[in-house]
C-alpha cells in the first residue's frame, strides 16, 4: 500500500506534482520510506523552479498544514543535498536559498559538502567530531563556493555552524570547539554564530543546551 504519490517522470514544469501531495508521505513511520517517497518530487521541483520558490512553498505548507510542520526540515535537507549533488554552485545556493524549515536547505548543502553520500536510505549519516574537524577546513572557501563574495562566505560559515551543532547533537561546547578549526577570528566567529543560533532555534527542542528562563 503506497502512501506517497507515484512520481511523474520526465514531465514539463506545468505538470509537476503539487507539493501538497507530499502530505501522504509524512504518514510513513519509517524515515527511509518517507524520504524515498518525497525525494523525487522535491528534486523535480528544485530542478525546474530553483530553491527560493520551492522553499517558499514548503514554508507556506508548514504554516497551513500541521503534517508538514514536523517534516519541513527533512524535506529541505533533501533539497540542499540534491542541489550540491547535481553540481550547482554552493555559493549560488546560499544566495538563492533561505533559512525556512529551520535552515534545512543550508544544512543539507553543508552535509553534502562534508561528504555525505546522499543515499536514498533516509536520514543522512552524521559525521563524527573527528570527521568534522578533518573536513571543515575545506568547505566555505572561495574555491568550494565558486565565489569570492565575503557575504556568501559568511552565509556559508554561518550555515556551517548550524550544521555542526545539529550534527553533533546540540552539544554546543563541542560545536564551538569544532568551529575553532577555521582559520582566523572572523571565520570562527561566523561559525560560532550559526552554532549558537541552532542551539536556540533548532528543530530538536529537547536536545538543545538551554534552561527554562534563558532569554
Amino acid at each position: 500500500n503506497r502512501l506517497c504519490p507515484a512520481p511523474i517522470a520526465a514531465v514539463p514544469t506545468p505538470a509537476l506534482q503539487e507539493l501538497s501531495t507530499l502530505e501522504q508521505c509524512t504518514q510513513h513511520a519509517d524515515i527511509s520510506e518517507r524520504v524515498s517517497g518525497y525525494r523525487p518530487i522535491l528534486e523535480a521541483h528544485l530542478s525546474a523552479r530553483g530553491p527560493r520558490a520551492v522553499l517558499a512553498d514548503l514554508d507556506g505548507l508548514q504554516a497551513r498544514t500541521a503534517a508538514f510542520a514536523g517534516h519541513c526540515h527533512d524535506m529541505a535537507h533533501v533539497l540542499g543535498r540534491f542541489w550540491v549533488a547535481k553540481g550547482e554552485a554552493v555559493g549560488k545556493g546560499f544566495a538563492e536559498g533561505s533559512n525556512v524549515c529551520h535552515s534545512g536547505f543550508f544544512h543539507g548543502m553543508v552535509e553534502r559538502m562534508l561528504g555525505d553520500d546522499d543515499r536514498d536510505s533516509g536520514e543522512p549519516r552524521h559525521a563524527s567530531p573527528d570527521e568534522l574537524r578533518a573536513k571543515i577546513p575545506g568547505v566555505c572557501t572561495p574555491a568550494s563556493l565558486g565565489s569570492e563574495s565575503q557575504n556568501i562566505r559568511f552565509q556559508c560559515l554561518h550555515g556551517l555552524g548550524h550544521a555542526v551543532a545539529f550534527t553533533l547533537g546540540y552539544r554546543l561546547p563541542l560545536a564551538l570547539e569544532t568551529c575553532d578549526v577555521r582559520s582566523g577570528s572572523w571565520e570562527q566567529a561566523s561559525c560560532y554564530g550559526g552554532a549558537v543560533m541552532e542551539n536556540i532555534n533548532g528543530i530538536d527542542q529537547e536536545r538543545r543546551m538551554v534552561r527554562a528562563g534563558d532569554a
